[in-house]
């Protein structure tokens, strides 16, 4: 076996023996969050594939989370569990965009997207759109406006369209200095 390989496997092999109890516990945004953004130990060579086992730890985190949330959600509008389902689903597309090479079902766009519409005007929006606009142009072969197709750039438009319109609302509501 290579060394690459093995140094990776047992890499992933440590992690899943970390981790395998969070995955046994409730779903919990927080420990989702921490595992997204943790840094890696310090290793020889360290690229994103030896994020995977914390990834997809994260993911079963997240999407359990949004299950729950949705189905409480559903039952009870309720602006906090709104700003969670933002956040999660904007940490999904974080997961998605380093892991997973989605050309025919875009998982991270679908889940950035999500994350602007639920909360446009919160901390989260304009990284998710920065996320899902560079995924988009990369997607495309680094195209933009002229050459993107016209309802991708619809989508891409009308979701930066709410975030400029949520910060203005919130500017204007913001006492003048």
């Amino acid at each position: 076996m290579p060394r690459y390989l093995a140094r990776r496997l047992q890499a992933w092999v440590n992690d899943i023996n970390e981790l395998a109890p969070v995955l046994a516990g409730e779903p919990s945004l927080d420990r989702a969050r921490a595992l997204v953004r943790a840094r890696l130990p310090d290793r020889d060579v360290v690229d994103e594939r030896d994020r995977l086992v914390r990834d997809l730890v994260a993911s079963s985190l997240l999407f359990r989370f949004v299950d729950a949330h949705s189905q409480a959600q559903a039952q009870a509008r309720d602006r906090s569990r709104e700003l969670q389902m933002a956040e999660a689903y904007y940490l999904l597309g974080i997961v998605g965009v380093r892991n997973v090479d989605a050309f025919w079902v875009p998982q991270a766009e679908l889940q950035l997207g999500a994350s602007i519409r639920l909360d446009p005007g919160g901390p989260h929006a304009d990284a998710a759109w920065l996320l899902l606009e560079e995924s988009i142009a990369v997607g495309w072969g680094g195209v933009w406006e002229e050459v993107l197709p016209v309802d991708v750039w619809a989508h891409l438009t009308g979701l930066r369209e709410l975030i400029d319109t949520a910060q203005a609302a919130r500017d204007r509501s913001q006492p003048a200095e």
